[in-house]
């Protein structure tokens, strides 16, 4: 069991992705996190106060249509490593070093347990059943100092793409976050060239907002990202 800040006052089988788009978004997790700050903004409304509730991984675990959502372990790290050399993955999520060695899996598997345990985040694998290989990961990752933001990040292998399963763990994740952790707002972030990962966004029922121009930080520099949200009260989730 862990922990999350609560407040008191309180996505038929989809097309094949084109050839050079990934199912795969800049907020995904990977063995070195990029943090997002939330800047607090004054307003009139009375000041939300954070407590500490417990959230277990959830029993019976995310399944829906084929898919089932399981936490990472140790045994993961031969097809992660795998799948983290294909160097489309990095050339859309920064954070995924390139070369990837499994030394870069098992760290990363380390950071997202220690995420559960802090409260932090919640990484699982998407996979076909509840002890399977896995097809690549997903995680909510919550805001520090704003229990009601959190932020949608995943990847799939090569193999997986195009068959749906991206949409379907999003949608798990979704409705776990608004009834589980209290999330009011969702964010999930592509590549403006990252066509797949917009068609996976909308399907899951996310509303694209604009374009964050420099928004992501690269080795190559600041890149721009386009801007996807679902809200608790989206008839969609």
């Amino acid at each position: 069991m862990v922990s999350y800040n609560c407040a008191l006052d309180i996505g038929g089988a989809p097309p094949s992705p084109a050839a050079g788009h990934v199912e795969t978004n800049e907020s995904d997790i990977s063995d070195r996190y990029i943090a997002t700050v939330y800047a607090p903004v004054r307003t009139t409304q009375p000041r939300r106060i954070l407590l500490t509730v417990p959230l277990a991984f959830p029993d019976p675990a995310l399944a829906a249509d084929g898919i089932v959502l399981r936490l990472l372990e140790p045994g993961d790290v031969p097809w992660i490593t795998a799948a983290c050399s294909d160097r489309e993955l990095s050339r859309y999520i920064p954070a995924i070093p390139y070369p990837y060695a499994e030394a870069d899996a098992r760290a990363f598997i380390e950071r997202a347990a220690r995420a559960w345990a802090e409260g932090s985040a919640a990484t699982f694998v998407i996979s076909d059943a509840p002890e399977g290989t896995g097809a690549g990961t997903i995680g909510l990752h919550l805001a520090a100092g704003d229990a009601g933001l959190a932020e949608v990040g995943y990847w799939l292998t090569r193999e997986a793409r195009g068959r749906g399963a991206a949409t379907i763990a999003v949608r798990l994740v979704s409705r776990w976050a608004f009834t589980a952790a209290g999330v009011d707002r969702l964010s999930l972030q592509t590549a403006p060239e990252n066509l797949a990962s917009q068609r996976v966004a909308e399907r899951a029922g996310f509303t694209r907002e604009g374009l964050l121009r420099a928004w992501m930080p690269t080795p190559g520099g600041r890149r721009h990202s386009v801007m996807f949200s679902l809200l608790a009260t989206d008839t969609a989730c």
